[in-house]
């Protein structure tokens, strides 16, 4: 499990709340994911928005201005705005993500880490993942994707506290301490 930011955590669990008060739990998860995408595509625009270069009348118009062209609700651009005040932009893909924890709670999803020494290229992996660790767990599932060179080759899978460990890397360490044992 990810370990967020006290941050990240405040600023989601009080956008979780007001969320949930307004009915559009969904509906706000869409909206940050659009506007996480696109600081991705545009790198630009949160080091723009937390610039001290630009008033902070100037940032506010650009969260106008995006939030309008992402067609974001009222909630998610005074939410931005409020980023910008606190100087706290630099956490939107942290909060993003605690927001995204907090709703997979709520629905009783459980996450599965998926680490492979290279990306995975085949989505049928992922999905089949995903089946299985549902049918173990008896719950719903969403599997997220992370590459670590260091495992070598083969595939980790963490739930929870629990980790299959499938790894080159893990593979070699067993056969080290076989080895050690095996000439004391």
């Amino acid at each position: 499990m990810a370990s967020y930011s006290i941050i990240a955590r405040r600023y989601s669990k009080a956008l979780f709340a007001i969320a949930r008060t307004h009915n559009t739990v969904t509906a706000m998860m869409d909206e940050l994911l659009r506007l996480q995408r696109a600081a991705q595509e545009c790198p630009a625009l949160v080091p723009a928005l937390s610039a001290q270069e630009f008033d902070m009348r100037q940032r506010k118009r650009v969260v106008d201005a995006v939030a309008q062209l992402l067609e974001l609700g009222a909630i998610v651009r005074d939410f931005v705005k409020l980023l910008v005040d606190k100087q706290r932009v630099h956490a939107l893909t942290e909060i993003v993500a605690a927001y995204q924890r907090l709703v997979d709670e709520q629905a009783g999803v459980i996450i599965a880490t998926v680490t492979t020494a290279t990306p995975l290229i085949d989505c049928n992996v992922l999905s089949r993942i995903e089946q299985v660790i549902g049918r173990l767990k008896d719950r719903r599932v969403r599997v997220e994707s992370r590459v670590d060179p260091a495992l070598i080759g083969g595939i980790t899978v963490r739930v929870g506290d629990e980790i299959f460990d499938g790894s080159v890397a893990a593979d070699l360490r067993r056969m080290k301490k076989q080895l050690l044992r095996a000439a004391i």
